[in-house]
């Protein structure tokens, strides 16, 4: 068996999704994490719709459910009682409408069976809702249901006729008959049937005139096997939950579950006994054991390392196979052990003090980068962390680690080589100065000294020769500027961002005029390094200054807010925007969007302003529309923020 699994490749998910069946898969917390295409197709619903929401918000026809008079309780509390009991539950016909087209309903009838996915320690994973299209027989039994109903008219109607019956004892006859379940009376003496009701005739497809006087092994619904377990149970005035097989005249088996009492019928002792078709519920069972098979086959097949720690003392309960061969530890071996037992010293008890503050503080999780020696060499791991609680305590650890040596290798290298860029960028930046400074004097010594043998042609290219000299002065400048970033350590501390807008607006005034209406709302604090970021400031804005000189009534506004872990920061304009298609070559060094003789730049400054919020671990993005504007927003971690 191992050989087929090692050699054939199943994916599970689709097997799930394309499953004839209608299912449903549900977390605990009532959130959607699957369904199989029928029940999409039953339901009219798109996965990509589902997945993720809440059940009875996204499911609004669940909420229409009316469960059939035999049913205990309703979706939702039956939801509640498979979560705390870990059991699966049943609910028989469930009434309710499905969507049927726009503004449309349709009546149907379902029977819900809710089997909880358990797996180690009996921790429930999901809940799977498995829907059984009931609807025909629900009307068959409907119909039936009224005709019994004109049937108990004629009963009423006849025992005008058997008034001389004893009242027990025909009160008796009617549950008997009545009575959904299978029923039937064997002599406590011999076993030999002595009254069947329709329930019974229905199940097992015989008549009951030709019951009378048999044994269930003479008429072929038990085998001697089955005989002696039933007599066996029977033994007793009372018996429940006697479970046995029957066979009915068409052949079926089924698995049945009885519950039995002595009654004196005709001063005759009987077993009256009634059955509980359990068939379904054993199939049930028999799924729940080979999904649980079907999960530990998952959890050996990932190929990242799945750990299941106890929260209390923070030793390993379980690992799968790719844990085994990252850990160098044995599945059998590794209960009992802890961090100290795979990580080097100087990172164990680092990692127990984080696992430590993430119980106990009660986050959802952690990712974490840890290095591990195994096989004579270091390997990275990055690990995402779970606590799983039962009744508000801590109970277990569940961690998920994937092997990024590699990317580690790559980042490195990454890192190194970007070194090795800055340092020749400032290099050669650094180096062009010097015939800079040769060809400016130069030309200036020529408009100084010859400027009166030149023509007017002559001049004008002297002049271009000065612009572009001073051009590329400020080229230089900006990026050595940026080569620096790479170099420059932070110096953080708590910034108002306000005051940083009033500095940045200063210094932008000594060289730039403008007539544009700069609105600067209140913006939150942040930790940062203030030079930098007066820097960031001063690019955005000069940015939207120039983009919106041409405009007859610029405007720019600064703002601030928060989003999730992070605070925003936008600085907005409505002039020349840009062209999202082009929306790469925003942040690139010398990239522009814009010819010179437009817009004046070197094509650095928002590089120069990618570089310091990546240093500051935030991130930059920008939006525009030609001719409508454009917004260039930066972000920083919520932990950098007051």
């Amino acid at each position: 068996m191992k050989d087929r699994f090692d050699t054939i490749t199943i994916d599970f998910e689709s097997l799930f999704e394309s499953a004839p069946n209608m299912y449903i898969a549900v977390s605990p917390d009532l959130k959607i994490i699957g369904a199989s295409d029928a029940y999409l197709d039953a339901t009219g619903s798109k996965r990509h719709k589902i997945l993720g929401s809440d059940l009875f918000e996204i499911c609004t026809y669940l909420n229409t459910c009316t469960p059939d008079e035999t049913s205990e309780m309703e979706l939702p509390d039956a939801f509640q009682y498979v979560l705390k009991r870990k059991e699966s539950m049943t609910l028989d016909v469930q009434k309710l409408l499905l969507p049927a087209g726009r503004d449309k309903t349709t009546e149907r009838y379902w029977n819900m069976h809710l089997i909880p996915v358990l797996f180690e320690k009996q921790q429930i994973l999901c809940v799977i809702l498995r829907v059984e299209d009931v609807t025909e027989m629900e009307l068959v039994r409907i119909e039936a249901k009224v005709q019994t109903a004109r049937n108990t008219e004629l009963e009423a109607a006849e025992k005008i006729h058997l008034r001389n019956l004893k009242e027990s004892e025909a009160r008796f006859i009617k549950v008997f008959n009545l009575s959904p379940a299978p029923l039937f009376m064997t002599k406590v003496a011999d076993g030999k049937l002595v009254l069947v009701n329709s329930a019974f005739e229905k199940f097992t497809g015989i008549n009951s005139a030709a019951t009378n006087g048999k044994t269930l092994m003479e008429l072929g619904i038990l085998d001697a096997p089955n005989i002696a377990d039933l007599n066996k149970q029977l033994a007793g005035d009372h018996s429940n939950d006697i479970e046995f097989c029957v066979t009915t005249k068409s052949g079926s088996t089924r698995k049945m579950l009885a519950t039995s009492e002595i009654v004196e019928v005709d001063n005759m002792l009987c077993h009256l006994v009634a059955m509980l078709d359990i068939t379904v519920r054993k199939n049930h069972e028999n799924d729940l054991m080979q999904s649980n098979h079907f999960l530990d086959t998952i959890l050996e097949h990932l190929p990242g390392m799945v750990f299941v720690k106890d929260a209390e003392t923070l030793n390993y309960i379980r690992i799968n196979k790719a844990g085994e061969l990252l850990t160098g530890i044995s599945q059998k071996d590794i209960a009992g052990k802890n961090n100290a037992d795979i990580y080097p010293a100087e990172h164990a008890e680092e990692i127990t003090r984080g696992e430590r503050e993430l119980i106990e503080r009660r986050l959802p999780s952690a990712a974490v980068e840890e290095l591990i020696k195994t096989g004579g060499s270091d390997k990275w791991l990055h690990t995402r962390r779970i606590p799983v609680y039962e009744d508000g305590k801590p109970v277990y650890l569940v961690g998920i680690s994937e092997d990024v040596t590699e990317q580690k290798k790559q980042q490195e290298a990454i890192l190194q080589l970007n070194k090795e860029l800055e340092a020749f960028s400032y290099s050669v930046s650094h180096d062009l100065r010097a015939p800079l400074r040769a060809v400016t004097g130069y030309a200036q010594m020529l408009d100084e000294d010859y400027a009166h043998v030149l023509d007017s042609e002559g001049k004008r290219l002297l002049h271009t020769i000065s612009d572009n000299a001073e051009k590329m002065g400020a080229l230089i400048d900006n990026l050595l500027t940026f080569s620096r970033l790479g170099r420059k350590e932070l110096t953080k501390r708590e910034t108002d961002m306000n005051g940083l807008v009033t500095r940045a607006l200063a210094e932008i005034s000594k060289s730039t005029e403008h007539v544009a209406t700069i609105k600067v709302n209140e913006l939150h604090q942040v930790m940062s390094d203030p030079d930098l970021m007066t820097q960031v400031l001063i690019n955005l804005i000069e940015n939207a200054i120039k983009y919106t000189s041409r405009k007859p009534n610029p405007e720019i506004e600064i703002s601030s807010y928060v989003d999730g872990s992070e605070v925003v920061y936008c600085v907005s304009d409505n002039g020349a925007g840009f062209d999202m298609k082009y929306y790469d070559k925003l942040f690139g060094v010398f990239q522009r969007l814009h010819a010179v003789d437009e817009y004046a730049g070197t094509g650095v400054g928002l590089a120069i302003v990618q570089r310091i919020i990546a240093r500051h671990g935030g991130r930059v993005w920008a939006k525009g529309k030609v001719n409508e504007g454009a917004t260039f927003c930066f972000a920083l971690p919520i932990s950098n923020t007051k």
